[in-house]
């Protein structure tokens, strides 16, 4: 029981720091993230809106 909790501690604290790297996107074009307004990643923000009818509520 001892080696398995020791293992699982191991495992994640190695999980843990794998996720901490931080590699620089190779594929990241600085001029089409600008052309297309994005944020320095690249990611553009979206605004998704459900409407219903209030019908189906009552």
């Amino acid at each position: 029981m001892k080696k398995l909790t020791i293992f699982s501690l191991l495992l994640s604290l190695a999980f843990a720091v794998n996720a901490q790297d931080k590699k620089p996107n190779p594929n990241y074009d600085a001029a089409l993230a600008k052309q297309y307004e994005a944020d320095d990643y690249g990611m553009k923000m979206y605004v998704l809106v459900d409407l219903k009818n209030r019908e189906q509520y009552q």
